[in-house]
């Protein structure tokens, strides 16, 4: 029986998967050759129907636990196809045969509330680097495993930046950060400890290591019963929390997008954007409103969380006020406004 499957490894490698993605999908080929006992060059199309039924009615995997299984599936399908390794794939019309993903469940996704923000904030101040990993998840919209990836050299405190490295898709991007979050990180590396000074990772865990994504999950789950939340508190969260946030404060979806990397306008509204039922009902009563003599109510936002209390009224002040939080450079400003490279063309630079 082959079970080598090192150069698929190679094949993995070459084609710019994450580590992360690498390692799943080389766990998955493995578990499926030692379920058809056959060598790679020898696998039919029942074989992988036959792993599919195991998947489905032996482990009684749900529908998002397979999509990364039939993803690595297929990709060992290409790679066998690839490198001429097995010619017994073939389905009709000298097609690959493939195993067509299910659909994906979105699970409820209730954000966190400003107030619930705060408490977060508040609870976690008497721990410096678990204050400024809330502080950072919330405010740089990163997802989880953005996080622990994250080094030393990736923050730039002068620019107000963060480096994302290996995000999803392997990829490399910017996003803001603001101030009361770098102030937090701070703080936090003032303690940070030499115990492994070779150890780039910003965020360590108790032996001095890189942390992990089970430490980050555990102590965010911590926070939330310090604080009394009545929810389920886990990293993608503070995204999701974040982006409702941004959006309940009068940013346009280009600039969310620009901020939390997202490429799909369809899944940045239908999977992110929770609007609280407070800011819905307030924008109902603000944009039906009939009277004339009677003022429309406000949306009234926490300024703890450093957003603006008042809606900006024109994309000016939603440029203003995004430059002011440091949501976004003088650079992007200018750009936004259609201005030119002379930053005393505009009073904001004056």
């Amino acid at each position: 029986m082959d079970l080598d499957i090192s150069k698929f490894d190679d094949y993995l490698l070459a084609n710019n998967l994450s580590n992360q993605t690498r390692i799943s999908y080389l766990r998955t080929i493995n578990n499926f050759l030692v379920e058809t006992k056959k060598k790679q060059s020898d696998i039919i199309i029942d074989d992988i129907k036959n792993f599919q039924l195991w998947c489905i009615k032996d482990r009684k995997y749900e529908s998002n636990s397979l999509i990364p299984i039939y993803s690595a599936i297929n990709k060992f399908i290409d790679y066998l196809d690839g490198e001429n390794i097995n010619t017994n794939l073939l389905a009709k019309h000298n097609k690959l045969f493939k195993l067509k993903p299910p659909k994906k469940i979105i699970k409820n996704k209730t954000p966190l509330t400003v107030d619930e923000m705060k408490k977060l904030f508040q609870t976690s101040k008497g721990n410096l680097k678990d204050h400024a990993i809330i502080n950072t998840l919330y405010y740089s919209q990163i997802r989880n495993q953005e996080l622990v990836n994250l080094n030393l050299e990736d923050i730039d405190f002068e620019r107000g930046k963060i480096r994302v490295n290996h995000g999803k898709g392997n990829q490399y991007r910017e996003v803001n950060i603001h101030p009361d979050a770098l102030k937090s990180i701070q703080e936090y590396l003032r303690v940070r400890g030499p115990r492994n000074p070779g150890e780039k990772a910003l965020f360590l865990n108790s032996y001095g290591k890189r942390l992990g994504k089970t430490g980050l999950h555990h102590l965010l789950s911590k926070w939330g019963s310090i604080a009394c939340i009545n929810k389920k508190i886990y990293p993608h969260l503070f995204r999701t929390s974040s982006i409702t946030h941004m959006n309940d404060a009068g940013a346009t979806l280009p600039q969310i997008m620009a901020q939390s990397g997202h490429k799909d306008v369809d899944t940045l509204v239908n999977h992110y954007i929770r609007s609280s039922e407070k800011h819905n009902k307030e924008v109902y009563l603000r944009t039906l409103s009939m009277n004339d003599d009677e003022k429309p109510t406000e949306i009234s936002l926490n300024p703890a969380i450093n957003i603006k209390s008042e809606m900006p009224k024109t994309n000016e002040d939603k440029y203003i006020a995004l430059l002011e939080k440091g949501l976004i450079g003088k650079d992007e400003f200018m750009a936004l406004m259609g201005i030119s490279n002379n930053k005393q063309s505009h009073p904001m630079f004056g």
